[in-house]
């Protein structure tokens, strides 16, 4: 009888420990999607929304949607203010400490505006691997 219970009980422990582990892509699809649940969408200035984020397995990217409104919903403003504005999110990608597991396996990071007029695409900025990581010395 109690070598019957041991056996059911390591039977048990085994298969326990036999839970599949999610793949790096698996994790991250997860976690932009709780992401997703908990702050999107989500205003982060008078004039900035935060619409979505994704991560694409296909891409190995990670995809942040926003809208522009207001005076930012303007396209002759974000063509002139574009390369301040690819450097400063460049700078925030490097000194991330929250997106070090991004970093760490070359994920790419796409940052995708809309106007929230016309619903097209102000703005998109894509930082691979290359574009974030120190170079070698």
């Amino acid at each position: 009888m109690k070598s019957s219970f041991l056996t059911l009980l390591l039977m048990v422990l085994t298969l326990a420990g036999c839970k599949k582990q999610l793949s790096f892509d698996e994790r991250c699809e997860k976690e932009a999607r709780m992401l997703n649940l908990k702050y999107c969408p989500r205003q982060v200035s008078d004039c900035v929304m935060s619409d979505s984020i994704a991560y694409l397995p296909s891409e190995k990217a990670l995809c942040y949607y926003y809208t522009f409104s207001d005076e930012l919903d303007d396209t002759e403003a974000i063509r002139q203010g574009e390369p301040e504005f690819r450097n400063a999110l460049k700078a925030e990608i490097i000194s991330s400490i929250e997106l070090k597991k991004y970093k760490d396996h070359g994920v790419t990071f796409k940052y995708i505006y809309f106007s929230s007029s016309s619903h097209e695409v102000l703005l998109e900025e894509i930082f691979t691997k290359k574009d974030y990581s120190p170079l070698p010395r």
